[in-house]
């Protein structure tokens, strides 16, 4: 769904039609970013597959937990999962994007 027949009759906004990241490679990305930027002793919600982010290694000080306490909001856009993340306004502080389709955003909260 990624090559140019697909990309003629969807030439935007991909990630809105198409489930495009399922195995959660761009987290690992995420991770390093927020490795670089966060705040000491972040508390990281990641509510589409959490679990993978446990793939990468990731700060000591992390917290990863989905509550009124987050401060940070990661995940990939898999939005059937994203919950009401998805309907966020702001801009991420942080965003992976391909042939112009989000892949991953992280917000700050």
């Amino acid at each position: 769904y990624r090559n140019e027949v697909v990309r003629t009759m969807i030439p935007s906004a991909m990630d809105r039609t198409l489930e495009i990241e399922y195995w959660g490679a761009s987290y690992k990305q995420g991770i390093d970013w927020l490795t670089a930027h966060a705040s000491p002793n972040p508390v990281i919600c990641v509510p589409t597959a959490g679990i993978l982010v446990t793939w990468y290694p990731w700060r000591e000080d992390f917290v990863f937990e989905c509550s009124p306490k987050s401060t940070h909001i990661m995940f990939f856009t898999r939005y059937s999962e994203a919950g009401e993340h998805r309907l966020r306004t702001e801009e991420p502080v942080f965003r992976i994007r391909r042939m112009n389709a989000d892949l991953l955003k992280i917000y700050k909260i």
